[in-house]
């Protein structure tokens, strides 16, 4: 790098950002992607609302579970109790879903939640809505402006 360049951002007033462009939403909807074509990202269908990790049922949920214990620079806890933390919270996130049995629609309860989530077979749907809460970027829109 040029000493030139160094000097012009020495001397240069630092940008801003307008945190007014960003807007957190509460809720998102989350595609369940068909887990035998992974690489291709097949819709099923399948639709499951879950609110942000900033929800007060997210809260709640992470609180009720066991807590993670760090001691030092090292995670005390073990990978179960943070996968079971994960879980609980994706329960306790999931509002709502378009999912049926057969024909049969499947209410969207806490212990439906659960079953579905932990069961072996269809553990891949809670994967899958524990990516997308996770990933904290899917909850922030472009602000509208006047």
């Amino acid at each position: 790098m040029s000493s030139s360049s160094t000097q012009n951002r020495k001397n240069s007033k630092p940008s801003t950002f307008d945190i007014s462009t960003r807007k957190m939403v509460e809720t998102i909807e989350v595609t369940l992607t068909d887990p035998m074509f992974p690489g291709e990202k097949r819709d099923t269908g399948g639709r499951i609302k879950i609110l942000s990790a900033r929800s007060k049922e997210a809260i709640r949920a992470a609180r009720s579970s066991k807590p993670i214990r760090i001691e030092g620079d090292k995670l005390v806890s073990s990978e179960d109790d943070f996968s079971d933390n994960l879980v609980n919270q994706t329960i306790g996130v999931t509002v709502g879903w378009n999912l049926t049995d057969g024909e049969k629609p499947i209410a969207c309860t806490p212990e439906n939640v659960r079953a579905l989530y932990t069961n072996p077979e269809s553990a891949w749907i809670q994967g899958q809505v524990q990516a997308a809460y996770l990933d904290t970027s899917r909850f922030f829109v472009a602000a509208k402006t006047a």
